[in-house]
Order: structure tokens, then sequence, then C-alpha cells
């Protein structure tokens, strides 16, 4: 968080030409929206707008169990190691992670052309600025889940394999983006399974993919 000093106004009991410094924060202070790497990593409040907290989190068994991610990812996960307290033999603790807890994720709403997998150019911020956030040193090691959603026109079928085609789509630009490995990432789709707007099926939040950190 940056800081930056701006003029107040006059002091309380002091000459009325002094002014008071105020410190407030900079991002507040220029309008300016949290970044999506703190927006994943859930350091930020107001993620709303084209970056908005997931209509549906995952946690790592769900990942697992729906098939979308497998292999090492689906082992039985050990948490930090950590000193025992001082005055106690000193070694190692290792506590096992609760792999039910939900994942960090976000939604971010990526425009496509009717019936394509191409990214529109209008979405070339939120490319980038998801692009950004991959390669932010705090996720060094983590892995990206890429989830496509569509809306409800269509078959059931035919919702699937676009979403999975898109998340893809967005995949790959990410990884042109950010020059991270294509290994960092798993792309699923999820069709109209996950609608962020069930009162309207066919409303265009529901198009959207979603991005899930895998620790």
């Amino acid at each position: 968080m940056a800081l930056v000093f701006v003029v107040s106004g006059a002091s309380a009991g002091l000459a009325g030409s002094s002014e008071q410094l105020k410190a407030v924060d900079l991002d507040e202070y220029l309008g300016q929206s949290p970044s999506l790497g703190d927006c994943l990593a859930g350091k930020a409040e107001g993620c709303g707008g084209k970056a908005a907290e997931a209509a549906r989190t995952f946690s790592r068994s769900e990942l697992c169990d729906l098939k979308i991610a497998d292999g090492e990812a689906c082992e039985p996960t050990l948490g930090k190691s950590r000193s025992m307290r001082a005055g106690e033999r000193s070694r190692l603790l290792i506590v096992e992670e609760d792999d039910s807890e939900p994942l960090p994720s976000i939604d971010v709403e990526i425009l496509f052309a009717s019936d394509s997998a191409d990214p529109l150019p209008a979405s070339g911020g939120e490319l980038q600025a998801l692009a950004e956030a991959v390669a932010d040193p705090r996720f060094s090691g983590d892995r990206f889940v890429v989830i496509g959603h569509t809306d409800a026109a269509g078959s059931d079928a035919y919702n699937q394999a676009l979403s999975t085609r898109r998340a893809a789509a967005v995949r790959d630009r990410l990884v042109d983006l950010s020059g991270e490995g294509e290994e960092r990432f798993i792309v699923a789709g999820r069709g109209e399974s996950d609608l962020k707007n069930g009162v309207d099926p066919l409303a265009a939040e529901n198009r959207r993919v979603q991005i899930v950190l895998l620790k």
C-alpha cells in the first residue's frame, strides 16, 4: 500500500495560512482498482467490475472429483513446516492441509464473438492484467485453473465444448503475454453448469472465465 500526503486545509488553533498534511491510500486517492493479483491473493477489497468474486468456488478435492485436476495435484497435500515452540525439542511439525477448503478464485469478464473461442480485442486490457497476475512473484510455483463458463443458450454438449475452447484460448493468450510455461495452467470448461445469474440464464455475466489458484 503506497501513501500520498495531501493538503487537508487549515489546522485548528493555528494561523489561517497553516495547512495540515493527511496521509491517504494512493490507489484510493487516484481512484484506481485493485490489481487482479491482489484480488486473487485475497489481499484487496472492491474487486468488482470485470474482476469479481467467483460465482462458485472450488476446493482441491472438488477439482479432483470433477477430473479438472489430476495427478500430482490430487495427491494428499501437506502444509508448510513450522518449528516447535521455544523450550521444546527442536523439530519441524508438518500439518496436513484441508483439501475441502475453497481455493482462491475470481471471475473475469472476457468478451468473445458469438460461437467463437477467440477473445475480442476489447478484452485486451483484462487479458494483460491477468497475465501480470499469473506472473506475480507471490504465485511462483503455483498453478492456475482456467475454467470457461457460458450462458444457457444452446445445448449442454455445445456449451461444454465452447466453454472448454474459450478457456484454452485464454490460456494460450496468458502464456504469450506472461511468458509463463503452459504447464502452469489447467484448462477446463463448465458450460452452463455454474450460472452466475440464474434469474437470467442468458445474461452476459454468465459468459466469463474463472481463474482458480491451485497452490
